[in-house]
């Protein structure tokens, strides 16, 4: 609605919370699950490395 009216302050304005809006959906929706992910594979692969060390030295 504020796209389409007069003046020289809402169109501007309503481009700008659109865009943030939309950023930070696929910020939320992209960008945070794939971070994750990658944070939990790295630390389960150094975690199974830590275990797979501690065996090898008990045996």
């Amino acid at each position: 609605m504020l796209l389409f009216s007069e003046g020289t302050l809402w169109p501007p304005l309503a481009v700008v919370l659109a865009g943030g809006v939309g950023f930070s959906i696929i910020l939320t929706l992209v960008f945070t699950p794939v971070l994750v992910a990658r944070l939990c594979r790295v630390r389960t692969k150094s975690q199974s490395n830590v275990k797979s060390k501690v065996s090898l030295q008990a045996s």
